[in-house]
């Protein structure tokens, strides 16, 4: 399943003094993530422990920390910060954003919606790539050549002086926003959001018109369902190592733990079809399906199989149907 970005882009920028940096954002109908990226000053943060970031629908969820740039101490540098939250409740509503010093000077913030990203969780729909923090100044933001197939990259950078608007960036990506956070002094912002959506393994360096303190944060966002092709694995290869094919497995319980696993030979691109064969010897009666994708997220049915082996399982050709569709909604 290819990821897609929503229609609502949102932000807030705070060139004077201030303490709170709510603002008003739209998440769409089926995403799976929101992402919010927060850039300050490097001797600035976020009020994490009495007022955590959080998006206001659904009674207050609240934002996962994805990445920190970290704090240098010095009003002279930058901070990035990216948060995210899976399955956010869908409809108009606010992002919370506090200072944690109560006097944030200057502040950018920006939210922006994904659909089709793993929502098991933040630490498995999102992978920190790379953080380029130049505490010195230059005029680019470098990111080597990372992510895997089927994934969406995701820059997210800010340099100091509202001057530095990005000039360009790595051939491919969309500018996805690009903004200063106004004003005339040095310590104003320039901000930048770029993606390139299904993207192979690729390089960024987003080149600012002038030479300044900046940082920024690089990250894959991994697609919710799995490549297409046939796998050029075996169930030994498979077991105990990492792996970029689902796993499918029959048990008495909900558990890996004395389950056994099949061989898959084959799985289409929207995840609905996996072909595998059950070894010789294996477990009948009424079981437990489990499919497991290369991210570690995992469901289950009941199925009933009738006899180990191949005979046995055609007819829970669309109990796996099932489970691939479950697995996609952890």
């Amino acid at each position: 399943m290819a990821i897609t970005r929503g229609t609502t882009i949102s932000d807030i920028k705070i060139s004077a003094n201030a303490s709170n940096f709510d603002f008003s954002h739209t998440v769409d109908t089926g995403a799976t993530l929101l992402l919010v990226y927060v850039g300050m000053e490097g001797n600035e943060s976020i009020d994490e422990a009495t007022n955590p970031p959080q998006w206001s629908l659904g009674g207050g969820e609240a934002l996962t920390k994805i990445s920190d740039s970290g704090s240098t101490g010095n009003n002279a540098d930058c901070r990035s910060q990216w948060w995210g939250l899976v399955n956010p409740t869908a409809g108009a509503g606010t992002v919370r954003l506090r200072s944690g010093s109560g006097n944030h000077n200057p502040m950018w913030g920006a939210a922006v919606n994904y659909l089709g990203t793993i929502a098991g969780s933040v630490a498995v729909a999102v992978n920190v790539l790379s953080t380029d923090n130049n505490t010195d100044a230059t005029s680019t933001a470098v990111h080597g050549s990372a992510g895997t197939p089927s994934s969406a990259l995701i820059f997210g950078g800010h340099g100091q002086g509202q001057d530095m608007a990005p000039s360009s960036n790595a051939t491919g990506f969309t500018e996805v926003f690009d903004t200063t956070t106004g004003g005339s002094n040095s310590a104003d912002f320039a901000c930048n959001i770029s993606e390139l959506l299904d993207a192979a393994p690729e390089a960024i360096t987003v080149t600012w018109t002038v030479s300044d303190e900046n940082c920024s944060i690089y990250l894959e966002l991994r697609a919710k369902y799995i490549a297409s092709g046939t796998p050029s694995i075996t169930k030994a290869t498979l077991s105990g190592a990492a792996h970029v094919w689902p796993r499918v497995y029959l048990n008495t319980t909900e558990t890996k733990a004395g389950a056994d696993e099949m061989t898959v030979t084959a799985a289409n691109a929207a995840g609905t079809s996996i072909t595998f064969d059950d070894p010789a010897g294996g477990k009948t009666g009424s079981l437990k399906l489990g499919v497991e994708n290369a991210f570690d997220l995992i469901g289950w049915i009941d199925v009933t199989v009738n006899a180990a082996g191949a005979a046995g399982l055609p007819p829970q050709s669309q109990s796996v149907l099932q489970a691939v569709s479950r697995m996609g909604n952890y």
